[in-house]
């Protein structure tokens, strides 16, 4: 399943173990990741070679980059970050590549960004592009890096990885929005934070954390990460700012469920974005299709 990482290497006090298993569940991990990637691999040529890429997220991204094997990381669907000045292009690659939306996907909101969230299939494998961590972009209460997608890893052709400061920034607004911060284990989290380490990039990961309106939030997560034994996260990023404010509204409406999202959206957006979403759900409920749905 993988060969056991060099002894000298950061990651291998935690990821050694992983390549000795070989139970039943690891095998077919393994498989389902094979079969991902086989399915994948068309479509990020394809785009390689019309010059575009797409950015591993989340587990795609951490199967790739911080285990032995990927087929290490169970993993149920691909996630993607695109860049928006090349979404119009990914789309039609990827539809040229016979990609296929789930029903009821509204196209023309994700075009729009009130949206961040698209699902495409192909032969049993889930697609997921996004354009933004949050799933309703317009309830983000800052900005993402203006760098964002600049000094990246290079995983594969037509694939890149997010810098690890930038990585492990989007990974905490990802968790910021569930509906609780608890797990059993923050592993890719200190994975990634020790990868920062080596680097000296907390400064980069400090300004850009300010920058998205929701430090206080990160700097949590944070604090919870640095009791894990031989953290090297600096002190000073495990403690709330004196001036960090009252927590966020919207970030609590986002984590509520029972509609609460969707409310927030509806807070958020511009009026021209609301009334197309307002006509998406009614849309919905009383289904009827929508101008995108009747396209198809």
């Amino acid at each position: 399943m993988g060969s056991l990482p060099p002894v000298e290497h950061v990651l291998a006090p935690l990821l050694r173990s992983s390549a000795d298993r070989h139970d039943r569940s690891t095998v077919q991990s393994a498989a389902l990741w094979t079969r991902h990637l086989t399915v994948l691999k068309p479509t990020l040529d394809l785009l390689a070679l019309r010059g575009l890429r797409v950015w591993a997220w989340k587990g795609f991204d951490y199967a790739l980059s911080l285990y032995p094997s990927p087929g290490d990381r169970p993993m149920f669907d691909i996630d993607l970050l695109v860049e928006p000045q090349f979404l119009d292009s990914v789309l039609e690659t990827v539809s040229d590549s016979n990609w296929r939306p789930g029903s009821d996907q509204p196209l023309d909101l994700f075009r729009q960004g009130a949206l961040s969230e698209y699902k495409l299939y192909l032969n049993g494998v889930r697609l997921e592009l996004h354009t933004h961590p949050f799933y309703f972009p317009s309830t983000f209460p800052g900005h993402l890096p203006s760098d964002l997608y600049e000094s990246g890893r290079i995983l594969m052709p037509g694939l890149m990885g997010l810098r690890w400061e930038y990585a492990l920034l989007l990974s905490l607004l990802h968790q910021s929005q569930q509906t609780s911060s608890k797990q059993t284990m923050w592993l890719e989290e200190y994975l990634m934070a020790e990868l920062i380490s080596t680097r000296d990039g907390w400064q980069v990961f400090e300004k850009a954390s300010l920058e998205t309106g929701l430090d206080r939030e990160n700097r949590g997560i944070l604090s919870v990460l640095d009791t894990l034994q031989d953290s090297s996260i600096p002190k000073r990023l495990c403690r709330p700012l004196e001036d960090a404010g009252s927590r966020n509204r919207i970030l609590e409406m986002l984590r509520a469920g029972n509609g609460m999202p969707t409310l927030a959206a509806l807070i958020t957006l511009n009026w021209r974005l609301r009334l197309s979403y307002i006509h998406m759900l009614l849309a919905k409920i009383s289904g009827t299709p929508s101008r995108e749905e009747d396209r198809r």
